[in-house]
């Protein structure tokens, strides 16, 4: 009972049933509030006491059976809507501004709220519309958690469901289980006696503290755009790396068609190559683009005993990341004085980096720009790298990043290490 729409609807729904009994507006408003907020009775209740709560718990229930699932706005409203704004020569892509408020609003009124920061929020906010699909996975991430990947394989065939109804997508390549084939339990038990004879590994049939198991039943396309016959994957994650140990392929009637070990087992107890390194970090801060300074200086830590195999290792192991100094600027001055350096407005996206400038510490700023209009595009509008000395903020240096010429490096590695870096073969 989180919205003020079910709220409303519980009082409305108990004012009427407690109609025909003696109590008062507020005692009827006491119960209520008992009801949604938990609090407890101080007093013993009378029999007269006990029927009138009963009927209020009937009413919440009911009013709370009323509310829509994720799936069922997706299904109920979503989809329908996005059939609407189909023309009879071709599928519509993109909620309109209107159409996407109108949905959000169902969303709100049945107690879903999506995170504020997201772009299809921010979107919202901008006077803009979001495109279909995106928009679809927004509500299901918040309804099954996690990436698509990791969803069940029943989630992941009900979603590509909707998204061929809404025109997204031709056909749909995730399966469920139909009659004569292993059920999804089944399935994971073979996966794991392949996986047990191939490689003599004990492993779970179901997630656990120690591993976690994604899983497709699909049938892959061909280069002729045929449908492949179905197949199951199961991938084993070891959560303490975040690291993929063990794949497995097999044909709907249980021939192995594919298996894999990686080389990492295990914790990592002595980090042996960049990459290794890479993914550590991604496994606590997720993408590159999303690393906090902290992140940076145990990279930094991490690889610089490494021996340097190429160009990118260079670059790397000598941008020098470390944490701010204790006289430093805060990273929100440096954004501040980063923004005001390019003179941009719109929706910014910021990331900060502690590293050396020919020893001196130095910020750097990343600033990825949507205009305000343009929040739904799938490309920031400009990215600019803004240096700046850390303890005193004057900016050092100020590159925008293009994406068909610029070094994808530039935005993690000091312009000076940039135009320093030797040849390798």
């Amino acid at each position: 009972m989180k919205n003020n729409r079910m709220k409303a609807l519980v009082q409305q729904k108990l004012n009427a049933e407690l109609s025909g009994l003696r109590t008062s507006a507020r005692q009827r408003d006491r119960l209520y509030q008992q009801a949604v907020e938990g609090r407890r009775a101080k007093r013993k209740l009378t029999a007269s006491w006990i029927v009138v709560l009963t009927l209020m718990l009937c009413a919440a229930t009911a009013v709370a059976a009323a509310l829509l699932t994720h799936r069922q706005i997706v299904e109920q409203v979503a989809v329908p809507m996005a059939l609407e704004n189909d023309t009879e020569n071709a599928a519509e892509e993109s909620y309109t501004h209107e159409e996407l408020a109108q949905l959000i609003a169902v969303l709100n009124e049945n107690g879903i709220s999506l995170d504020e920061d997201a772009k299809i929020m921010r979107a919202l906010k901008n006077g803009q519309g979001y495109w279909e699909e995106e928009t679809l996975m927004a509500i299901c991430r918040e309804a099954f958690g996690g990436l698509f990947y990791e969803w069940s394989i029943e989630e992941k065939h009900w979603f590509e469901t909707m998204t061929v109804q809404i025109g997204f997508k031709e056909k749909n390549p995730y399966l469920v289980p139909q009659e004569g084939d292993m059920s999804i339990p089944e399935a994971r038990e073979h996966a794991v006696k392949l996986l047990r004879d191939e490689y003599g590994v004990e492993l779970p049939a179901q997630s656990d503290a120690k591993w976690q198991i994604c899983e497709w039943f699909y049938a892959p396309w061909g280069d002729d755009s045929q449908a492949q016959p179905a197949q199951w994957k199961f991938e084993f994650i070891y959560r303490g790396t975040g690291e993929t140990e063990y794949t497995v392929n097999f044909s709907r009637d249980g021939q192995m068609l594919k298996i894999y070990e990686s080389d990492i087992h295990g914790e990592i107890s002595e980090v042996e190559s960049f990459s290794m390194a890479r993914q550590l970090i991604k496994n606590k801060h997720n993408s590159i683009s999303q690393w906090p300074v902290e992140g940076w200086a145990e990279y930094g830590r991490l690889i610089a005993p490494l021996q340097v195999q190429n160009l990118g290792d260079w670059l790397w192991q000598n941008a020098g990341y470390q944490l701010p100094p204790a006289n430093a600027i805060s990273q929100q001055e440096a954004i501040r004085l980063a923004v005001g350096a390019v003179g941009l407005d719109g929706d910014i996206s910021t990331q900060v980096i502690c590293c050396k400038d020919n020893g001196l510490p130095i910020y750097k700023v990343r600033l990825s720009v949507y205009f305000f209009g343009s929040e739904v595009s799938a490309a920031y509008d400009a990215i600019w790298c803004v240096e700046m000395d850390c303890l005193t903020g004057e900016v050092t240096g100020k590159r925008e990043y293009r994406y068909a010429d610029s070094d994808p490096m530039m935005m993690y590695v000091p312009f000076s290490v940039l135009d320093s870096a030797p040849l390798f073969e």
